[in-house]
């Protein structure tokens, strides 16, 4: 009984050490693209910051979770002041999709911030995961760049997230219950 008891203590502890620990994954919520319209003797492009979760999730972007870009949302092309919803960033036909009013020609680097509305996520094939940052967005690679940018440049929006964890509280009960169906199952096995 005495070998069993510190079994279950080890157990128990082990449940609870292994619960407290999550890492941070890097999950893709949409992308920056940079689309050119010829004007005959000049190009120029827009910016459409796509969200890709939800009802406009693809192959690639495993949020299931319907997103938003909140308010915060900003696009910095070249340097210039920001972009923002309703000042430079028209809703996309999709209604949760940016687009930059403005046009640009012989844009290098455009840069993106804001958060996202939800801070518990679904994610395909992982379940459900805690937005890490506040709900930071991030750019792969930082920025969208090139000398300049040419046409269909585009760079995926990230989020930091980690796996809900059940609470240690929670594990530790759940592994108390376990070691208590074990010592009564040897307990009758005895008699």
């Amino acid at each position: 009984m005495r070998k069993l008891l510190t079994a279950g203590i080890l157990a128990i502890f082990a449940v609870v050490a292994l619960a407290s620990t999550a890492s941070a994954d890097i999950i893709y919520i949409g992308q920056l693209d940079y689309n050119q319209t010829d004007f005959g003797n000049f190009q120029a492009g827009q910016f459409t910051v796509t969200n890709q979760t939800g009802a406009n999730q693809q192959p690639g972007f495993p949020v299931i979770t319907q997103l938003l870009f909140n308010a915060d949302l900003a696009l910095v092309v070249d340097g210039n002041p920001a972009l923002t919803q309703g000042s430079g960033l028209s809703s996309n036909v999709d209604g949760i999709s940016w687009d930059s009013d403005a046009f640009f020609v012989d844009s290098f680097a455009a840069t993106l911030s804001g958060t996202i509305d939800q801070l518990v996520i679904n994610v395909f094939g992982i379940g459900m995961m805690n937005v890490l940052d506040g709900g930071q967005i991030y750019l792969e690679g930082g920025s969208l760049s090139g000398s300049p940018l040419a046409n269909l440049d585009f760079t995926r929006i990230y989020i930091n997230a980690a796996p809900v964890v059940p609470e240690p509280a929670t594990m530790l009960i759940f592994a108390t219950g376990i070691a208590g169906l074990v010592a009564r199952r040897r307990a009758t096995a005895k008699r």
